[in-house]
This record gives structure tokens, C-alpha cells and sequence, in this order.
């Protein structure tokens, strides 16, 4: 013999379904780290507009990065150094490149701080 469900887990159900549904509007973050090992980006990196990007290097030869065609160009550094820059304002997908070895490519996703 089947027992009757109550109506409130069928109502805790049906929120419990709708809240696992919703994720992924999390704002993007405000500084983005970016490690660059064995000469390459990391993927799926992402910044809010006009954050701080911070890039480090544990290769043995210099970098210079160009964010975004030129919007932003850091100054070369070394292995172990951090440079700081300021994100595009204008959200967007940008590209990354590394002038001294353009080999070196990745993108950046510029968002909307929420």
C-alpha cells in the first residue's frame, strides 16, 4: 500500500530542485592571479572590469604580457617577480600574448563587477 506524501517535502523538494539550478551568477572576482609555468595561461581566467591582475612567473626566461591588444602591456619580468596591472574597463573576452615568446597565448574573460 502506497503512503501519501506530504505536500511540504513536495515543497521542499521543488525548492531544493530550483536552488540547484541556479548557480554560475557569481560575480567575477576583483583580482585575478595569474601563474604562468612551463611557458603557458592558465585557462578559464576571468576578472571584473577594471580589476587588478596580477601576474607571476616561475619560468627561467623573462615575459612581457599585452592584455587585450595592446589595451594593457606589462614591463618584462622575471621568474619569481609579480607585475600588477589594471584590467580593461570595457567588458569582453581578451586576448593574452606574450610579446617575448608569442607562442604564448591565452585569453582573459572581463566581466561586469555585478
Amino acid at each position: 500500500m502506497l503512503k501519501p506524501i506530504s505536500t511540504s517535502l513536495i515543497a521542499a523538494a521543488a525548492v531544493l530542485t530550483l536552488s540547484a539550478g541556479c548557480g554560475g551568477d557569481d560575480p567575477p572576482p576583483a583580482e585575478l592571479t595569474v601563474d604562468i609555468e612551463a611557458y603557458q595561461f592558465p585557462d578559464e581566467l576571468s576578472v571584473a572590469a577594471g580589476g587588478e591582475v596580477v601576474f607571476t612567473s616561475a619560468d627561467a626566461e623573462p615575459h612581457q604580457i599585452d592584455l587585450g591588444d595592446g589595451a594593457v602591456v606589462t614591463d618584462a619580468f622575471g621568474s619569481g617577480e609579480r607585475v600588477m596591472v589594471e584590467a580593461p574597463g570595457e567588458p569582453a573576452t581578451y586576448d593574452l600574448i606574450c610579446l617575448l615568446h608569442p607562442t604564448m597565448r591565452g585569453t582573459v574573460e572581463v566581466a561586469d563587477a555585478g
